[in-house]
């Protein structure tokens, strides 16, 4: 999360765009509060008030969220402490109205694609056991596409909530004295608390989806900052080690992979 607010250049360009529609927070918002949060570190750069209200225009805010932001800059002398809601999310003034409407609309987008990640394989792959136990299989994997929408519209939700409440705490109640960028990450860590909503063995496959994704983002900022040395080919030794454990473990332990790869894998390889 830290490197969806603050380096989106060392995340894959799909996977980011699916961050930015699953979340519905426009680059253009991220882009202003990051160039926010490295002014209050750097003292130089801050975001005009024609950057505020350009952004605001461009996501079809109201005009009462351009007065309320227009109002901050100026309170805070052309240097905010933090970019405010009403930037952030700009056609719903209320924090908690919003958050509430954007799990409904993550759970209602999402839902669809967990549909059928759960069905879709379960009619190619297991259709003799759908025939033969056809309720408690929908049941199930009806609660399974239900847990996993919900999973995600939470996590949304919580991370969304933090920022809310963080801009709040700053500018109402000086709790905080400002952003920085170590509270992204820490935000991250609160926000994933949603995954013991999914079942526990979809937690480890979660777990390995994602971790991928964010070694290879520090490993991207690290290599930047001349702090990680460049691996000639690194790209193909992993690849190649990677599939070397996955053939081994499905030769020799098969009932440790997941059902959906082991029975692809068997269709594609088959067993010997």
């Amino acid at each position: 999360m830290y490197a969806f607010v603050m380096q989106p250049m060392t995340i894959p360009k799909e996977y980011y765009s699916w961050m930015i529609k699953t979340a519905r927070m426009p680059a253009n918002s991220l882009s202003l509060n990051r160039r926010n949060v490295r002014a209050l570190e750097s003292g130089d750069g801050h975001p005009s008030a024609a950057d505020i209200l350009r952004t605001i225009t461009e996501n079809k805010g109201t005009a009462g969220a351009k007065i309320r932001a227009l109002d901050y800059f100026n309170a805070c002398g052309g240097k905010m402490p933090v970019m405010p809601c009403s930037v952030l999310h700009p056609r719903e003034r209320h924090c908690v109205r919003y958050n509430l409407a954007l799990w409904i609309k993550v759970f209602a987008t999402t839902s669809p694609v967990y549909a059928a990640l759960n069905f879709v394989p379960m009619i190619l792959l297991k259709t003799d056991v759908l025939l033969k136990r056809p309720l408690p299989i929908l049941k199930r994997n009806a609660q399974s596409t239900f847990r996993s929408a919900a999973f995600l519209a939470t996590y949304v939700f919580i991370y969304m909530s933090l920022i809310c409440l963080h801009r709040n705490s700053v500018k109402y109640n000086h709790i905080f004295r400002g952003d920085h960028k170590a509270t992204y990450y820490i935000y991250g860590v609160l926000c994933a608390s949603s995954i013991f909503i999914e079942a526990k063995q979809r937690r480890s496959e979660l777990a390995m989806y994602v971790l991928p994704k964010g070694l290879q983002s520090l490993w991207t900022v690290l290599y930047a900052r001349g702090q990680m040395i460049r691996v000639p080919y690194f790209d193909v030794i992993m690849s190649s080690v990677g599939m070397g454990v996955l053939m081994s473990v499905y030769q020799t332990e098969p009932h440790r992979m997941s059902t959906l790869l082991f029975k692809v894998m068997e269709k594609v390889i088959g067993r010997y």
